[in-house]
């Protein structure tokens, strides 16, 4: 009935929005996760991370990751991950849950989606505490409820819009 064109992206694709608008996609990674072998639990199915570059600003997004798929990120892309903004995830087991891995990115942003009365886990303390010792300025949409930031390409700044 209805006519949709569903896309598949997959490591190493670019999807080009306008002349300065970017998707890179970081995962899933087909060569991995085709080889039972070379899997070793490390990827779930779903996983997916990207980067949305709109000219000097660059947008790190990243669903919900275990640790060992975070290092397999820094390793594959390492410099590449430096953002201005990175979404991150809630648990200590989770995204940002190294040091490392948040020094590889450099984010000026953190925004912790995290909601209300969450069933699965609490709000790590550990990944709030790292994210404040690297002078990231957290945003968590527990507290403020949905986050905005508007970027001119060249820097980017939270909306207040309530």
């Amino acid at each position: 009935k209805n006519n949709f064109n569903i896309l598949k992206y997959k490591a190493g694709d670019v999807f080009h929005l306008q002349d300065s608008m970017r998707i890179y996609f970081l995962l899933p990674d087909n060569d991995i996760t085709k080889d039972a072998s070379k899997l070793s639990n490390i990827f779930n199915y779903g996983d997916y991370a990207f980067i949305l570059q709109y000219k000097n600003v660059k947008v790190l997004y990243l669903g919900i990751l275990e640790a060992e798929t975070v290092n397999y990120l820094s390793n594959a892309y390492s410099d590449f991950l430096n953002c201005d903004l990175v979404r991150a995830e809630f648990q200590e087991s989770m995204n940002l849950s190294t040091f490392e891995f948040i020094k590889e990115c450099k984010p000026l942003h953190a925004v912790i989606t995290f909601g209300r009365k969450n069933k699965f886990s609490d709000l790590s303390d550990t990944v709030i505490s790292r994210l404040k010792l690297s002078d990231i300025e957290t945003h968590r949409t527990d507290i403020s409820g949905a986050v905005i930031f508007e970027s001119d390409g060249y820097s980017i700044e939270e909306v207040k819009w309530k």
